[in-house]
């Protein structure tokens, strides 16, 4: 897609808020079950360790567009470092490696490794407080999104006399909603299926999870996007959007959540 319009509508269809609204999802429902809670909340980490690095990288190109992203050639003549150092400074590099990617790979290392783990991540160890106050910190993820959102909302409400192709806009919202609350569930739905019905041994909770993020709404980080890159007006009219998009959205997430706890056989306590 070359437009505005058009990069906001194929990130906003494919990626999906996979952090926050899980997790508040999750713990709303589960509290009660605190072992229960524990595994879904393990499985939506492992999945953001995909889906993080993606989002940042791939998604970010999408939705700011190649002139955004473009670099200067090197000119003349061009030494190792030359080459290091324009790799570094590329946007591709900083793309690829941003504090996002970089924070999920520290999670994996300081996870997987004994010696780490025992360090920082368990109550016992002897730097547990660095790893408690980095997770006091990350709780701000989900209300600095919402403020971003809530921001650009109020610059577009303060240009009410520009006008835009409201049937363009609708069509966009209802198209979004389609894919994420109906194709989405009902394609990854099937795969469970399949999956099921080929032998696989699917626990409840993976399947559980694996439904309640193919209906997630479109990624709020999507505006922060356009917001670093010095794209205002692109973002006010993403955050106008992802609103509709948020609010169509209560009552076919219910509806999966039912399902999915319908299908994947757990209760709430």
């Amino acid at each position: 897609a070359k437009s505005a319009e058009g990069r906001s509508f194929v990130v906003s269809t494919m990626f999906g808020n996979s952090a926050a609204l899980p997790l508040l999802y999750a713990t709303a429902l589960f509290e009660d079950q605190p072992k229960l809670l524990a595994g879904m909340v393990s499985m939506i980490s492992f999945f953001l360790l995909g889906w993080t690095p993606t989002f940042w990288a791939w998604g970010y190109s999408l939705l700011v567009g190649s002139q955004h992203t473009e670099t200067k050639p090197l000119m003349g003549p061009q030494t190792v470092t030359d080459r290091i150092n324009a790799t570094v400074n590329s946007e591709t590099f900083k793309r690829i490696f941003s504090l996002p990617f970089l924070g999920s790979i520290l999670g994996v290392i300081l996870g997987v490794v004994p010696g780490l783990r025992n360090l920082v991540v368990l109550p016992t160890s002897p730097f547990s407080m660095f790893f408690d106050a980095l997770r006091n910190i990350g709780q701000a993820y989900t209300p600095c999104s919402v403020l971003v959102v809530a921001g650009s909302l109020l610059a577009g409400a303060k240009k009410s006399t520009e006008r835009r192709n409201t049937g363009n806009f609708a069509a966009r919202i209802a198209t979004i909603s389609m894919v994420r609350f109906a194709v989405l569930p009902a394609v990854t739905w099937a795969m469970l299926r399949w999956m099921r019905i080929a032998g696989y041994t699917l626990s409840p909770t993976l399947c559980f999870v694996t439904l309640l993020q193919s209906t997630m709404p479109s990624a709020q980080n999507s505006v922060l996007m356009l917001q670093l890159e010095g794209m205002p007006n692109e973002a006010e009219v993403l955050a106008r959007m992802l609103l509709f998009i948020y609010a169509i959205s209560i009552i076919p997430v219910s509806i999966v959540i039912s399902l999915a706890m319908g299908y994947s056989g757990l209760t709430i306590q």
